[in-house]
């Protein structure tokens, strides 16, 4: 015997609230993305603040770490001097990061233009400290010259990261 068999039940009321189907039922469900916006940006002007602030740091740890290249041991000068150019443009790259984003305007959706250079500008930032880091491979007294400077710079981007909404 198939389907539902009821003995002496009395009044019965079944409200399936949809369709009762024999079998599996497939529902597709179509999605517009057309009107969906980006998160980035800050949602209180608190956050914005925060965001600015951790730039500030990354770009006085960036300063310390160029002022002890010279210092690090077992790499030749011409990576010392690409490292120092490479730090150079940490720097600048910081600074315009924080004007462009000291322009959001908290709380509200950011133009998906500004958006794009602030991820890229942060992106960048992040690709020179991974540069850094690799270096460390290199020099025997890394973690004594600089690497304890990276070791506070790296959490302070991913929380800049996290605050401005970048995955």
């Amino acid at each position: 015997m198939s389907g539902f068999n009821f003995n002496n039940t009395g009044d019965v009321s079944v409200d399936a609230g949809g369709d009762v189907v024999a079998g599996d039922k497939v529902t597709t469900t179509n999605t517009s993305t057309n009107n969906i916006t980006n998160n980035y940006g800050f949602a209180q002007e608190e956050e914005k603040q925060q965001f600015l602030q951790k730039m500030d740091e990354l770009r006085n740890y960036a300063k310390e770490i160029n002022s002890r290249v010279d210092d690090l041991e077992g790499v030749d000068d011409d990576q010392k001097e690409a490292l120092e150019d490479e730090l150079t443009e940490q720097i600048k790259a910081i600074r315009q990061l924080k004007k462009v984003a000291d322009q959001v305007e908290a709380g509200s959706e950011v133009a998906p233009g500004i958006a794009s250079q602030i991820e890229k500008q942060v992106d960048l930032i992040s690709n020179g400290l991974d540069k850094l880091n690799q270096l460390g491979e290199k020099s025997s007294n890394f973690m004594e010259t600089v690497g304890n400077v990276l070791i506070k710079a790296s959490p302070l981007l991913l929380s800049a990261r996290h605050l401005f909404g970048i995955p």
